[in-house]
């Protein structure tokens, strides 16, 4: 009576204990994880199509953006390329991808951390031997949890935050692509614009001087020669006028894509530029101050530093792999009424290789980088003297039209003194100004050269040499606005 009693009550148990290991065995299962569930997000065109054109200069969040940046004033009255510059920044669709990509970048990198999944292992046998009332069941629950060597982790950790920071400064460098990009446009259409005035001017002259002539020949007093010659100049100049409408439209839509915005949106702007800016000289771009600038500045200088301390980093994690983890296995077994605690540890026997071949792979990789970091750098220090010495001859042309420009415009305050008490014609006083206004516009077209030279090299050391550009302050106002879209 006793053992079948004592039998009864350890078949009792033993179903409570498969039970309650079969119900631990689903907690522990459910409790560790949190499902994150699908969302569709669907590209619609049409959505897509009306964020884009409905974007404007009025919208509260730009101006906000601009107010962040230093710009109080709003509405703008005219346009300089400060506030042209941050209208792209704000509104240029790439700036948003790029963005983007640095979160995909930061994902990927985040990855090294995942810890790994500790393992759950459910035995269950039945035992067909179930005398003397034991129970024919045997079922457990063990546990494999991996424990990573503190090296190995700070090796991962390490290489993450490198990754990360390429990433960041990537973007760094693309805002700095945009501002370049639209420098050299600006530059375009607003000395598109200045032109147009100078053909309009010298066809006004060359109009002055055709009446004149033509009735000069009337009298017999000028050749038909130089009424036509005259003729023919204004319709050169006309064909001229003509094409540089298409020009100027060609460099505004160009300028428009780049800011991202419809013309629609920014016909009432009017844009400005200053002829006053001060050029750098010879002094402030000497060669070794431009390639100290360069050298420390620069994105990909700064990208290619973080990319070799992440791979040093990968390095270390391929040392550290030659030392295996450790595997505990805790883990409980109720086998035939018999309860057994358990506790086991396991790890990789390094028999067949050390991880010789990855961490010959990695020093191999490091070697590469030191020599593609030396090639940047040789081939930054060519380019930069080559960007330099254009400039600086090119400066030295627009001293040569400035003494001629001078030199032009003493002399017409001279004619127009003689016209004046009556010793000169008009003729010789237009031909004249003429003169001087053709002067003007070749040390203009001049100016537009250096300023193109002095944006080139604004790219290449991408600190501006003219201006300011606080690139930390605009880049945290733009995490800040891509964050606040994300949401």
């Amino acid at each position: 009576m006793f053992l079948v009693k004592k039998n009864t009550k350890l078949k009792v148990n033993s179903r409570h204990i498969v039970k309650n290991l079969l119900v631990a065995v689903f907690v522990s299962a459910m409790s560790s994880c949190a499902f994150q569930e699908y969302e569709q997000a669907p590209i619609e065109t049409n959505q897509t199509i009306n964020n884009l054109v409905s974007r404007d200069v009025n919208e509260p969040g730009f101006t906000e953006f601009l107010q962040e940046n230093g710009i109080s004033q709003w509405p703008v009255k005219q346009w300089s390329f400060e506030e042209i510059t941050l209208a792209a920044l704000y509104f240029n669709p790439q700036i948003e991808a790029e963005f983007a990509e640095f979160s995909l970048s930061e994902a990927q990198a985040l990855l090294l951390l995942q810890r790994e999944n500790p393992v759950i292992g459910v035995p269950l046998e039945h035992h067909s031997d179930t005398s003397d009332g034991v129970s024919p069941w045997t079922i457990g629950i063990l546990f494999d949890f991996i424990f990573e060597r503190p090296a190995k982790r700070r090796a991962k950790q390490d290489r993450a935050q490198a990754e990360i920071q390429a990433a960041l400064v990537g973007v760094s460098e693309s805002v700095w692509d945009l501002r370049s990009e639209l420098k050299l446009a600006w530059i375009e259409y607003t000395s598109a614009l200045k032109l147009n005035d100078f053909i309009k001017n010298e066809l006004k002259l060359l109009d002055d001087s055709h009446v004149i002539l033509q009735r000069q020949h009337e009298l017999g007093e000028s050749s038909y020669f130089e009424v036509s010659n005259t003729r023919l100049e204004m319709q050169r100049l006309r064909l001229e006028s003509s094409h540089h409408q298409v020009v100027v439209s060609d460099d505004y839509h160009e300028l428009l894509v780049l800011i991202g915005l419809s013309p629609e949106k920014m016909v009432s702007q009017d844009f400005v530029m200053s002829d006053n800016e001060t050029l750098p000289g010879v002094a402030d771009i000497t060669q070794l101050t431009i390639q100290n600038m360069a050298l420390h500045e620069r994105y990909d200088i700064k990208q290619a530093l973080f990319v070799y301390q992440a791979h040093e980093a990968a390095l270390r994690l391929e040392i550290e792999r030659q030392y295996p983890d450790i595997t505990l296995s805790p883990g409980f077994i109720f086998d035939q009424d018999d309860k057994i605690w358990a506790l086991a540890t396991s790890w990789v026997l390094p028999v067949f290789h050390h991880n010789e071949a990855q961490i010959n792979e990695a020093l191999a990789k490091r070697h590469l980088l030191q020599k593609e970091f030396q090639v940047l750098q040789s081939n930054l220090i060519h380019e930069l003297a080559k960007k330099r010495h254009r400039y600086m001859a090119l400066m030295d042309s627009l001293h040569q039209a400035e003494a001629l420009v001078k030199e032009l415009i003493d002399r017409e305050d001279i004619f127009q003194k003689q016209y004046d008490s009556g010793y000169t014609g008009k003729l010789d006083l237009l031909r004249n100004q003429l003169e001087t206004l053709r002067a003007k516009r070749a040390y203009f077209e001049i100016r537009v050269s250096v300023n193109k030279s002095l944006a080139d090299l604004d790219a290449l050391i991408q600190t501006p040499l003219q201006g300011e550009f606080d690139s930390a302050q605009i880049i945290k106002s733009l995490t800040a606005l891509n964050i606040k879209t994300d949401e």
